[in-house]
């Protein structure tokens, strides 16, 4: 107790009190500084690398415009408005998403349209376009159209110089825009801000393929991958949720009503 009541005592406790109190707070500070610090916060982002940070990259859809319009038909209508998607992981990639979509079984090909159960625009579009490309990294079926072959020669350099251009490497981010043609309407209203989807409910036909009164969405198809021989069914339109040979044989059935009746 004595050395507590001398002068040196009493400058040691002084100073072990202060140090208990000013060291508390500062522990204090140093946890609240861990518990925020998050290290991603402060890493470099690379363009492309989210979907946050996509790449814009512009088509130019002269000499396809109307594949641009199924296209867009695709990111208005069935996706909602989406234009930010991934490139493949890899090259081989494509070919995996070509499989998917059902392009490879050639499903608007004269000889095939009764057993795939799918109808062509006119006589041209013998040939199917796929969206999304089969340059996106896309886990499931693509949506599929009857398009021209002429159309997709066309396109299908486009798309690849487009991306190279642009810097979008294999897993990268990129959001869609069109150039160089006048637009149709599903493009018209899919580059609007923002998305004008209302047009969806209407159903407009227009000129596709040079053909009158066409509705793009009688004719968006998805493979069943659950029948065989392999089936595409309707995935938007009139039929929706049909295979052609179920909407024959309702259309055949309703023509027999009519007759019937009078």
């Amino acid at each position: 107790m004595n050395f507590f009541r001398s002068p040196f005592g009493r400058l040691c406790l002084f100073t072990f009190l202060c140090s208990a109190t000013i060291a508390a707070p500062v522990s204090e500070l140093n946890n609240e500084i861990d518990a925020s610090f998050n290290k991603t916060d402060f890493e470099k982002r690379d363009p492309g690398d989210s979907k946050d940070e996509a790449i814009s990259v512009t088509f130019k859809i002269a000499g396809w415009p109307n594949i641009a319009e199924e296209n867009c038909y695709a990111m208005l209508c069935l996706l909602n408005g989406r234009r930010d998607f991934q490139r493949t992981l890899g090259e081989g990639e494509r070919t995996t998403n070509y499989r998917t979509s059902g392009g490879e079984l050639r499903p608007f090909q004269a000889q095939n349209l009764q057993q795939r159960h799918t109808a062509q625009i006119n006589p041209d579009t013998t040939s199917g376009e796929e969206f999304p490309w089969r340059s996106i990294h896309w886990n499931q079926p693509s949506y599929l159209f009857p398009a021209t072959l002429a159309e997709q020669r066309s396109q299908g350099g486009v798309i690849g110089r487009a991306l190279v251009a642009a810097q979008v490497g294999f897993g990268k981010w990129f959001h869609i825009s069109f150039t160089g043609a006048p637009f149709g309407t599903y493009c018209t209203a899919l580059f609007q801000t923002p998305p004008d989807t209302s047009v969806c409910g209407k159903q407009p036909k227009e000129e596709l393929f040079s053909s009158e009164g066409v509705n793009i969405a009688d004719y968006a198809y998805q493979l069943t991958k659950d029948v065989r021989p392999y089936q595409f069914m309707h995935i938007a339109g009139s039929n929706k949720g049909q295979k052609r040979s179920e909407s024959l044989e309702s259309s055949a059935t309703d023509a027999d009503d009519v007759t019937t009746d009078s």
